[in-house]
């Protein structure tokens, strides 16, 4: 039996789904606010003439979801360990359910965003032409966030809040002649899609912008910001446990940096003469940060030893966060042949080339790092990238009356690519 590591994860509520300006009370509880920045995205059915069969296509759809994630879910070492989690909620305010997709991107939130992104406008071309995505993270719409310098004046904010869905593959907006003087509420821009979608527009310049930055380079944009680090175990059980749980790799990372754990010591005992040679596939910037830990300690000097001290500390990260109940262990009860785990089919993980490393020679950083403590506290500015807070939307409902909105709606790009001004609404801060 090899151990399977356990990261509980906590459950951001379905209210940071959607955004709101506060001009009155808001169904966001910011007391309950995650402490960590997490990536949510909801899948709605809004087949209103089929409402007798919904729960059964939602159940198709997840499945269909959690297929397409697998191979990501399965193979990317995420920042906090835990892979998309997707399952099928109610929705307190509008009929029926929906399904929900949330994972915490703290620290790699740029690469993290732009996988999710990417992978949800896949399973939209997947999908049918009643069901439709909106994706944001607990800071806001990350989206209009990036694409700032191509959202059009009408749009600015808090006009564009809960307009932005990914419906048949494409970046729509539900149109301005639908409320053009503020943004709209949850169940305002349900019902909207659920009676007239067909009036949402694309915005030209916006979804270039969102083209080049989420779609068009991947999945060769994140594949080749990764590297494989050798890592050599010296013994069967060690290399067990961390390859079964090997996208592990960057939270350990993180933790023997966040943690500022300066008295780990892997050089106490001699290297075996009896090593398990491995590798794990890291995106550079952890890499990076392992090598430095590395310089800083000194451990450096017998170069054949490091991918065995680099074991040594990612083994002792995982002893620690077990003991303090961060990480739990569950042994699988049933009989299993071990070469089952190891046997997966082929998927884009294995075939690409990544680049191979080795952490002997220094990582140049920015300034002078004269203590490992100064190192340690640079690591959270070095990763983690925080978007601008939006305010709350929560205004009065009145009743939808989609004969008002003009057809011609589904024209407003053209009208719209000439105004590109940059939203400072919107703005990234770093």
């Amino acid at each position: 039996m090899i151990p399977e590591l356990i990261k509980v994860e906590e459950t951001v509520p379905n209210s940071f789904l959607w955004q709101n300006d506060g001009n009155i009370e808001s169904d966001i509880d910011v007391f309950n606010a995650p402490d960590k920045t997490h990536l949510l995205f909801g899948v709605f059915n809004l087949d209103r003439y089929n409402t007798g069969q919904s729960m059964e296509r939602l159940n198709e759809v997840l499945r269909l979801i959690n297929a397409h994630l697998s191979t990501w879910n399965n193979n990317y070492p995420w920042s906090e360990y835990n892979p998309i989690q997707v399952t099928i909620e109610s929705f307190e305010t509008f009929p029926g359910c929906f399904i929900k997709g949330q994972i915490c991107v703290e620290d790699n939130i740029i690469e993290e965003e732009k996988i999710i992104v990417a992978l949800l406008q896949e399973i939209s071309n997947l999908l049918s032409v009643n069901e439709f995505i909106r994706v944001c993270d607990t800071t806001g719409d990350f989206i209009l966030s990036v694409c700032n310098e191509n959202i059009p004046e009408e749009y600015e904010y808090p006009i564009a809040n809960n307009r932005l869905w990914i419906h048949e593959g494409k970046f729509k907006m539900i149109p301005l002649s639908f409320y053009p003087d503020r943004g709209l509420k949850p169940t305002e821009a349900l019902e909207f899609l659920s009676k007239a979608y067909f009036k949402c527009c694309q915005i030209k310049a916006l979804n270039n912008q969102i083209d080049e930055y989420f779609i068009k380079k991947f999945p060769d944009n994140i594949l080749s910001n990764m590297v494989s680090m050798p890592l050599y175990f010296e013994n069967t059980n060690d290399y067990k446990l961390f390859t079964k749980n090997k996208q592990i790799v960057c939270f350990l990372i993180k933790t023997l940096l966040i943690d500022n754990i300066v008295d780990i010591d892997i050089t106490s005992s001699p290297v075996s003469d009896e090593i398990i040679k491995s590798n794990v596939i890291i995106p550079k910037e952890f890499s990076n940060l392992l090598s430095l830990f590395l310089d800083k300690k000194n451990l450096k000097k017998e170069k054949s030893s490091i991918p065995v001290y680099c074991s040594r500390i990612l083994l002792r990260i995982i002893k620690m966060l077990t003991s303090n109940k961060e990480l739990q262990v569950r042994s699988n009860d049933t009989t299993s042949n071990d070469s089952e785990f190891f046997s997966s089919s082929k998927n884009i993980f294995d075939t690409y080339k990544f680049k191979k490393i080795s952490l002997e020679g220094p990582v140049e950083t920015a300034g002078t790092v004269d203590t490992e403590l100064e190192f340690m506290n640079q690591f959270p500015d070095y990763l983690k990238v925080a978007t601008q807070d939006m305010d709350e939307l929560n205004l009065d409902k009145p009743e939808l009356n989609v004969d008002s909105i003009s057809s011609s709606d589904s024209h407003e790009s053209s009208t719209l690519d000439d105004d590109i001004d940059a939203r400072n609404y919107f703005k990234k801060t770093i």
